[in-house]
């Protein structure tokens, strides 16, 4: 804010000071951000500076007129251009209470407070959703499902028809898990990469045998089970290659794998031929921690952790949408899916924002 001169009048004779500052432009164009309070303090500091441009011109006038009087006059004049000065100063300690103006300008500390606002009022870290899959015709849908209070199972599209490899069938994909923020899903024998942005899935390669229920883990390992062969192996995920980590004493049938958090650090395997929920440790997955059966008779199978909230949750052969208790294998609905056509097979929750995938 600029600080504007007011000069008062005290006697008929007005002795000409010039302005200061003021060439840059009026007070309301130098705040033109500030609230009510402090606009009208400009609206007065105008009013000053318009009374000081006339008082420059009587003043003119007034000092001609006078060079011509007597001597007498002289002497009055020199006691009124006195007073002129004590009212000028007065005037002036006046504009230094104008600039004080600028202290009451308080838009600096609005916009800090609404950035310490934006940052501390960010998004969480994981995301409140899971994506899975289903078919409609011959279109493989992507779709993210809501677990946020309020939106609780609501369903958004964000393919309305993933393009796949012409080796791949039109069919939902069986497992889907997030290697950081790149989706990769599975459909029979194949792994491929999955782009949210464009609706596109490409080829990574293809496994020895059908694979449902892939997992990864926070070093970076993705594990996968080969229903055929009824083995845990070890993938690569540049090219789908496998090694072998551990071979299971029975048919695997349709299953689920996930993964806990770095913490807990376990392997989730829900196998549906016997509905039991195997616990695996993370470090060494051919140790079997537990195994516990499950209250739900599954069919097809889903599974995933949510890192975010640490909730087991699993779908199958419906619509709706479970969460499992670890130590009890008791499964509840949590949601019903709306508009997903079942049966589920697959569901994978991020690790952090996932581009085109709403947070």
């Amino acid at each position: 804010m600029r600080a504007t001169r007011a000069l008062s009048l005290g006697l008929p004779l007005v002795l000409v000071l010039s302005g200061c500052g003021d060439s840059g432009g009026s007070p309301a164009e130098g705040n033109a951000d500030t609230d009510d309070e402090v606009g009208s303090s400009e609206d007065t500091s105008t009013s000053g500076g318009d009374t000081e441009s006339s008082s420059s011109g009587e003043s003119s006038e007034t000092a001609t007129e006078e060079s011509a009087s007597e001597e007498s006059s002289s002497s009055e004049d020199e006691e009124s251009s006195t007073e002129s000065d004590t009212s000028t100063e007065s005037s002036t300690d006046t504009g230094t209470e104008t600039d004080t103006d600028t202290s009451t300008d308080t838009d600096t500390d609005t916009d800090t407070g609404d950035t310490e606002t934006d940052t501390t009022g960010g998004m969480p870290i994981f995301g409140e959703w899971l994506l899975t899959s289903d078919t409609v015709g011959d279109a493989v849908r992507l779709l993210r499902i809501d677990l946020s209070e309020g939106q609780l199972g609501q369903m958004d599209v964000i393919c309305d028809d993933v393009a796949l490899p012409m080796e791949v069938p039109n069919l939902r994909f069986t497992s889907l898990a997030f290697l950081d923020n790149t989706l990769y899903a599975v459909r029979n024998q194949f792994l491929m990469i999955v782009d949210p942005c464009v609706c596109e899935a490409e080829l990574v390669g293809a496994f020895d045998g059908s694979v449902a229920g892939i997992a990864v883990n926070a070093n970076d390992v993705m594990y996968g089970v080969n229903a055929n062969a009824n083995t845990l192996m070890e993938i690569d995920p540049s090219d789908a290659s496998t090694t072998l980590v551990t071979s299971f004493p029975f048919d695997v049938g349709n299953h689920g794998l996930t993964w806990s958090n770095l913490d807990v650090n376990e392997l989730y395997f829900i196998e549906a031929q016997s509905d039991t929920l195997r616990v695996l440790d993370g470090s060494d997955p051919s140790m079997e921690k537990s195994v516990v059966g499950l209250s739900l008779d599954f069919g097809s199978v889903g599974a995933e952790m949510h890192p975010g909230n640490e909730v087991l949750y699993a779908c199958s052969s419906s619509a709706d949408l479970y969460s499992i208790d670890i130590q009890t294998g008791t499964v509840e609905v949590v949601t019903t899916m709306m508009g997903f056509d079942p049966p589920c097979g697959a569901i994978g929750a991020p690790w952090g924002p996932v581009d085109c995938v709403p947070q």
